[in-house]
């Protein structure tokens, strides 16, 4: 009995120190889940810093892309501004400059209508010396090449014939008008130009040449009437213009296939005859608006130069190997 006693004694004690165990476990658990629930709101304190830092950063990155693109406009602001201020600044200069070129212009034309009252009444070179300073300040601030007021003055200056000055190349033909003060010229620059040599000062007017027009015109004419101004190309065409109308579109006929090298116009009837490198010799009449054509000759040889005889019987015509001939008028739809 006694041991048994003693057995639940040391069962009882064993037990009770396997309480004081689990008691002691309990604690230390609950301890552990404190300690956890701690970590837990450390760790939600810590991601709300985080969070919170994040949007800060968010904010701080987004307030660097508005201040970096607000930089970007006020440079491309400053550009545009600085683009404006050079033009400004540009055209103030060109404004200046042309004011000064506008006012040596007026120099010139004062000087060169100083020279021309001048050359009147003084013998020395004063007149001429104005006359030329004139002429190169204008030539060297952009003046019209044909100034009347400086051409008068050197004309005057000079006492030389009227020049007047507006192909680049070499004139190729010329013929007056009936009313004896309307000139036409033709030349290698594809300029067709009229004059008024009563007013030499005044600028040509340039007639246009249709593109469908086959080379530089050669050769010019006016009919006998007045009526017709005729041209021959370097690509055998016969250009022919109204005299009313030299703006409007001319007639275009394909009269020769090489170089139509002069016209000669009868000098009483509506005929002309063209002369062509191509050899032929045609002769042409026109009633209303109708031209027509026959071919008075055709040689082996360049045909230069053609002229009618003072009465229109006869044509005589040159050819490029030095031989002259002479063709009735019978041939030349005369009749």
């Amino acid at each position: 009995m006694e041991e048994q006693r003693k057995e639940a004694i040391l069962q009882k004690k064993i037990s009770e120190q396997q309480q004081q165990i689990a008691e002691q476990q309990k604690l230390i658990t609950e301890e552990q889940r404190q300690y956890a629930v701690k970590q837990q709101m450390i760790a939600q304190e810590q991601t709300s810093v985080a969070i919170v830092q994040k949007k800060k950063a968010d904010e701080s990155k987004q307030e660097a892309i508005v201040a970096r693109d607000e930089a970007q406009s006020q440079r491309k602001e400053a550009v545009a501004q600085k683009q404006i201020a050079d033009k400004e600044r540009i055209k103030a200069e060109e404004s200046e400059e042309n004011t000064q070129r506008l006012r040596l212009l007026a120099v010139a034309r004062t000087m060169a209508i100083q020279a021309f009252q001048l050359n009147t009444t003084q013998t020395d070179d004063l007149p001429a010396l104005l006359a030329v300073e004139a002429y190169q300040i204008n030539a060297e601030n952009g003046g019209a090449p044909n100034d009347p007021v400086i051409y008068e003055a050197l004309s005057a200056i000079s006492k030389d014939q009227v020049i007047l000055r507006g192909h680049q190349d070499g004139v190729r033909s010329i013929v007056l008008a009936k009313d004896n003060t309307t000139l036409f010229s033709c030349g290698d620059d594809g300029e067709l130009l009229m004059w008024k040599i009563n007013n030499p000062g005044l600028p040509p007017v340039s007639i246009d040449l249709p593109k469908k027009v086959s080379g530089t015109l050669r050769t010019l004419g006016i009919t006998h009437d007045d009526r017709w101004l005729i041209a021959g190309s370097t690509g055998g065409d016969l250009v022919i213009w109204n005299r009313n109308a030299l703006q409007t579109t001319p007639k275009i006929m394909h009269a020769h296939t090489s170089i139509l090298n002069e016209l000669a116009m009868h000098p009483t009837k509506n005929i002309f005859v063209s002369a062509g490198a191509d050899g032929r010799l045609l002769s042409w009449k026109y009633e209303g608006e109708q031209f027509t054509h026959n071919t008075i000759d055709s040689v082996n040889d360049k045909i230069n130069c053609v002229v009618f005889s003072p009465d229109g019987a006869w044509v005589a015509s040159g050819t490029n190997k030095g031989m002259v001939k002479n063709s009735s008028g019978r041939s030349c739809c005369c009749d």
